[in-house]
């Protein structure tokens, strides 16, 4: 495995060399001696002190995030905590509030670049290695380092989501959509991912929460009108489910999820007329759409006052259970059409035997 390597920016002043602060000599000959857990004491320790001038307390607030950085970033290979990354940041935002000066902002933000490139780096070596857990732990701080510097981190939360999709990482994948939310950006994406997880952990009331939330920044969406008449579905609140899906369609009327969802629930008001409209127009558009020939069936079957219901009915359940022959509920409602017809199943046993 490669050695992490890092850029050791040691710029002494004339203010350093004169500097009355016998702390902060001490700090700096044991950073440049590579002493860095010495120099991280005798560092805080001078900063504690009174400055001579605001050269002597410039130095002093560059150094300390130098020996901060310096001695956190040899622990971030083996730390599973943010707090390390959090630390160099925080000296990094100490000495710009102590300063208020840009004397030395550029070497600060190459030290932080070199250190997120090193990241990077030990994060792909780490995933190589199959250590997954690593790898996000790892691109975790050099997230946090990037926004800390000004560089943009959208595209890189977008890429960690992916890759946390990819290795069934769904807590992670939830935590980065967020920082897309945060952001602004794709914003759309990340809301439904996090919906979909939500959803396979059964966290109902989140789901509700958020889709509170999109609501009032996508009303207009079809997938998240989609998943909240599914949400209502689930609550068991049908006709609420039925008017949203109503209001859907003036939208988006040739949806082929919406008008299928629209079909059920109509079924479900016993409104079977309107349900069959519902899925007619689906296979209009999709004349293999299992659900629907499998619905247009089971009304032919059980609801039509029409002539020759069993004969039509056995055509649609007959290419519902050709589309998916797994489907317990398709091959009930066909035998039930065979016995209508015939008077027994022995047709239906025949029709799927094999040649």
């Amino acid at each position: 495995m490669k050695r992490f390597t890092f850029i050791i920016i040691a710029a002494l002043s004339l203010t350093n060399c004169f500097s009355q602060n016998q702390d902060l000599k001490k700090a700096i000959k044991h950073f440049n001696a590579h002493n860095y857990g010495i120099a991280k004491e005798e560092i805080n320790q001078a900063i504690k002190q009174p400055f001579e001038s605001k050269e002597e307390l410039t130095s002093a607030m560059y150094y300390y995030f130098m020996i901060n950085t310096e001695f956190y970033s040899n622990r971030l290979r083996l730390s599973e905590n943010v707090e390390v990354s959090e630390k160099i940041a925080e000296s990094y935002e100490v000495y710009f509030k102590n300063t208020e000066s840009v004397q030395h902002k550029k070497e600060m933000d190459q030290r932080l670049s070199a250190l997120i490139e090193n990241l990077i780096m030990l994060s792909d070596e780490q995933l190589q290695n199959n250590h997954p857990h690593a790898y996000f732990i790892s691109r975790d701080h050099a997230a946090h380092l990037m926004a800390e510097i000004g560089k943009p981190t959208n595209e890189f939360y977008y890429d960690l989501i992916l890759k946390s999709e990819e290795l069934n990482f769904s807590n992670k994948s939830v935590q980065y959509c967020r920082k897309l939310i945060g952001n602004g950006y794709k914003e759309d994406f990340a809301y439904k991912l996090i919906l979909e997880h939500l959803y396979a952990v059964e966290e109902f009331a989140e789901v509700d929460r958020i889709l509170e939330e999109v609501n009032e920044k996508f009303k207009d969406n079809l997938s998240f009108s989609v998943i909240q008449i599914q949400r209502y579905i689930d609550r068991k609140m049908p006709h609420t489910a039925l008017v949203l899906s109503d209001l859907a369609l003036e939208a988006y009327p040739n949806d082929l999820q919406l008008l299928f969802l629209n079909g059920l629930l109509y079924a479900k008001e016993n409104n079977h007329d309107k349900s069959l409209a519902s899925f007619n127009k689906v296979l209009k558009m999709d004349k293999d759409h299992f659900g629907s020939n499998r619905e247009v069936g089971r009304y032919y079957l059980r609801y039509s006052n029409k002539g020759d219901n069993s004969t039509q009915a056995l055509k649609y359940l007959e290419k519902a259970q050709k589309i998916n022959p797994n489907d317990k509920e398709a091959t009930k409602l066909l035998e039930q059409a065979f016995l209508e017809i015939n008077g027994s199943a022995s047709q239906l046993t025949k029709n799927n035997s094999p040649n």
